[in-house]
């Protein structure tokens, strides 16, 4: 038997990191389309045409392609933007055919760590009970995701 429609599940997660790099860096790294290219997305994924409105109500968006999904956007719209110290943003996945399969709200902390960065993110994210698979990746997705972040810093 399937679950209902309109049964959801809902998952949050926190996740620190030390960068060697200044909090301005890291909150451009965050808020740039051409660097959001770059990095963002677990390993298995790779992210184009980035689109970012930087305000508060803006929306940002980005496409993610990676197997075993194929294409689709990651989108949302800005709740917070403090620079260098707080940014907070919606992060809805949509499917190849438009439908939005997961929502979330993701926080990011900067503070200075003496030129350093501790970056500070905390995800929640729900979906239909059938995107558990998905929700029970968020962890180590966006684990991956911040290794990616930490080499592209390093490179810059």
């Amino acid at each position: 038997m399937s679950a209902p429609a309109d049964d959801r599940i809902e998952k949050t997660i926190t996740l620190t990191r030390l960068f060697d790099a200044p909090p301005s860096l890291m909150f451009e790294l965050f808020t740039r389309p051409e660097h959001l290219n770059r990095w963002w997305g677990p390993e298995c994924f790779t992210a184009s045409r980035a689109e970012v409105d930087l305000k508060v109500g803006g929306a940002w968006k980005l496409m993610m392609s990676g197997e075993p999904l194929g294409d689709g956007w990651v989108r949302g719209v800005y709740r917070e933007i403090d620079p260098p110290v707080r940014l907070v943003f919606t992060c809805d996945a949509i499917s190849p055919g438009g439908a939005v399969m997961l929502e979330g709200l993701t926080i990011i902390e900067f503070a200075d760590r003496g030129g350093r960065t501790h970056v500070t993110v905390t995800v929640t994210a729900s979906g239909p009970a059938f995107m558990a698979p998905a929700l029970a990746g968020t962890e180590q997705g966006w684990s991956e995701q911040l290794d990616k972040l930490a080499r592209y810093a390093a490179e810059l």
